[in-house]
């Protein structure tokens, strides 16, 4: 069993890999910002949040702005994950060249439908632990008015709470176990179910340490992300106070604007980050 990068190495191997790479790598993310363009017309033509309140009609321009940002809403996931294949097969080449942006765009086409069915494999798992504990609640709650005995209400009781407790379990051990199945398909071309195996495979033995190693560095970056949202929102709140004057109806519409668009910008940074230090993690498991 090959031995884990520390906690330290990783952070500091990402940030020299994404600081070596930037303009490639931010060139990837800010496919992003096509999001960001969309929802901002959409937000701009979004009806006012009195209009909505009052109930009044809405007219053309309105309603395509709730229909754009719908859309905009809808395909922001699937470029997200385009982004995190372009990202996750850029950090896989040992050496950075001018081709390498190109080359891992291309691949993009190849090993987005492998890794996203792998990505919903371990999504559904994750459900499925949560279901464990839900599914149980609810049906509690719709026939427990019916169920005339204490001491069996009780009994219910104690069993939902052993279900719910399994659940909460089950969801932490197979978010870990399950997290690698899309780095699998992407880098070592396994499909379906076998890259779940895959995955539950590198983590079997050394959970904990696997787990440290995929909170600390994402607290590390998120931080950072928080920090500059904080102040982005901060700066623009005294702007939209300064500008918007007594209008409640454009200072709402404004902050809904900035607080659409400024966490897609903040992304814009982090995100390759988080998928460059999963991605080095991955490379220490399979000792590549």
């Amino acid at each position: 069993m090959p031995k884990l990068i520390s906690i330290g190495s990783l952070i500091d191997q990402t940030w020299d890999r994404f600081r070596a790479s930037l303009p490639d790598y931010l060139s990837l993310a800010s496919v992003m910002l096509v999001i960001a363009l969309i929802q901002l017309i959409a937000l701009i033509l979004y009806p006012f949040a009195s209009d909505l309140m009052s109930a009044n009609a809405i007219n053309g321009w309105e309603t395509s702005g709730v229909v754009l940002y719908a859309v905009g809403s809808l395909i922001a996931p699937f470029l997200g994950f385009a982004v995190y294949v372009g990202v996750v097969r850029l950090t896989n080449r040992s050496v950075m060249q001018s081709s390498s942006l190109a080359e891992a765009l291309e691949e993009n086409k190849k090993y987005f439908v492998p890794s996203f069915v792998a990505a919903a494999l371990f999504f559904l798992l994750i459900a499925a632990a949560f279901a464990i504990g839900l599914v149980p609640s609810t049906l509690f709650v719709f026939l427990a008015p019916f169920i005339p005995s204490p001491i069996i209400l009780a009994l219910l009781d104690l069993v939902l709470v052993g279900l719910i407790l399994t659940s909460y379990v089950l969801v932490l051990i197979w978010s870990v176990e399950y997290y690698f199945a899309p780095y699998s398909a992407l880098l070592d071309k396994k499909t379906g179910k076998e890259a779940l195996k895959q995955s539950r495979s590198l983590v079997r033995g050394r959970f904990w340490s696997v787990f440290l190693r995929l909170v600390i560095p994402k607290l590390v970056f998120l931080l950072f992300a928080v920090l500059a949202l904080t102040v982005s929102y901060y700066v623009a709140l005294l702007f939209i106070n300064l500008f918007a004057g007594l209008s409640v109806d454009l200072r709402i519409r404004l902050f809904s604007i900035v607080k659409t668009i400024f966490p897609m910008i903040v992304g814009v940074f982090i995100s390759p980050l988080l998928f460059i230090a999963d991605t080095m993690l991955y490379k220490s498991l399979s000792d590549r």
